[in-house]
């Protein structure tokens, strides 16, 4: 996906990069793949706020994604846009059942693309998730499942590479640059995940922040001493707003010999 410039016509336009989704499907969802959830805004069930800043937005619909299914033969039919997720999602027509589904879209995927999953596909193709006695070591690999709820690369224009393989551990480069062992039976899809550009979208205005459920955020040094440990003037060392040490504290825990 191409970056939108749009002419600055008013001051909060004259930075604003958005990505281009001129191009995604624009069909009516799949309702039986969509549901409806309570927003927390931040808080636990408590009513606690445990995330910063976040509130209103507009309203979301969750959609249902599959993340594998065995024997799996679909074909891509449109590339949609996620309000719940950054990378773009593929609806795919499953050749078995003759039912839609949603999937994690890669990069390169395009309407009229095959998917498969499974053991008993082979085939190296954008899109395909395989096990990684499956995979040639080297590739770019995507959504790495250790277990039905616990993937890597995710997120969108991230990737993973599949550094060595074993008959029972295999190794994988995580995107932070960690070096992992994980199990070879485990599955992953060829490819990194779609919109690779989405880090370079600059939103420009604060309306288009708060569509998105973020609230103003608002400087320590800007409050009253009551308010934060910064406020009140004078030069005092970064902390978190409830006074613990921040910005250069050491994290690593020492070894005692």
């Amino acid at each position: 996906m191409l970056l939108n410039k749009k002419n600055p016509v008013t001051p909060s336009l004259r930075h604003k990069l958005m990505v281009n989704k001129s191009l995604l499907f624009s069909v009516q969802r799949l309702k039986n793949k969509t549901f409806r959830k309570k927003k927390f805004a931040g808080t636990n069930f408590d009513g606690h706020i445990c995330i910063s800043h976040r509130g209103g937005g507009a309203k979301k619909i969750i959609r249902e994604i599959t993340w594998f299914k065995n024997n799996f033969n679909g074909v891509v039919t449109g590339i949609e846009y996620d309000p719940n997720r950054t990378s773009f999602i593929a609806r795919v027509f499953d050749l078995n059942t003759k039912t839609y589904v949603y999937v994690i879209a890669q990069k390169n995927l395009f309407p009229g693309s095959r998917i498969q999953m499974g053991l008993n596909h082979k085939s190296i193709r954008i899109g395909n998730k395989l096990s990684i006695t499956q995979i040639p070591a080297g590739s770019i690999i995507s959504l790495v499942s250790l277990n039905k709820k616990m993937h890597f690369a995710v997120a969108a224009g991230t990737s993973c590479q599949l550094v060595q393989k074993g008959l029972t551990l295999s190794k994988i480069r995580l995107p932070s640059g960690k070096f992992i062992f994980i199990d070879s039976k485990s599955f992953a899809s060829i490819g990194s995940v779609s919109n690779d550009k989405n880090n370079l979208q600059v939103f420009g205005n604060a309306g288009t922040t708060r569509h998105l459920g973020m609230r103003p955020r608002v400087r320590g040094v800007a409050m009253n001493p009551i308010d934060h440990p910064h406020g009140g003037g004078g030069g005092k060392p970064s902390v978190t707003p409830w006074g613990k040490p921040t910005k250069g504290k050491p994290t690593r825990k020492k070894i005692k010999h």
